[in-house]
């Protein structure tokens, strides 16, 4: 893998920060046009897809049809740790689309948010993943 640095700033006309990468530009055909570092190096995108995959609902008028504001939509677009002002924007969310917390199929963690205590804990399998009931006993 070959890294380069993307991003360098400077505070007082010293390095401040240095962000190195890799970062690739391919054509619809998967061609490459452009790229700075390993353009081949594979890694995972995790979150960074999420306002990608929220595109079709925006471009297909779901946010007007269900009356999405802002931070309903900032909610679609990214990762969350179960704070409780998330916890309430996922249930506005879901109230807005005539959904309940039993149609959520959550990852395989309980919230990262600590202040859900042991509620966050109840209905862990014993393999470790949550189940939908596990997830949402903070809720």
């Amino acid at each position: 893998m070959t890294w380069t640095p993307l991003i360098h700033t400077e505070r007082a006309g010293l390095t401040e920060c240095v962000h190195f990468g890799a970062i690739a530009v391919a054509d619809a055909q998967g061609r490459l046009l452009a790229h700075a570092g390993d353009a081949h190096w594979l890694t995972f995108t995790r979150s960074t897809l999420k306002p990608f995959q929220a595109e079709p609902f925006l471009q297909g008028g779901g946010a007007a049809h269900f009356k999405l504001d802002d931070a309903q939509l900032a909610l679609l677009c990214a990762s969350h740790n179960g704070e409780a002002k998330h916890v309430a924007q996922v249930e506005r969310l879901l109230a807005a689309c005539g959904q309940s917390h039993k149609r959520l199929q959550c990852g395989c963690h309980v919230p990262y948010f600590k202040e859900l205590g042991v509620e966050g804990l109840k209905g862990l399998t014993t393999s470790g993943t949550t189940t939908a009931a596990a997830s949402t006993q903070a809720f």
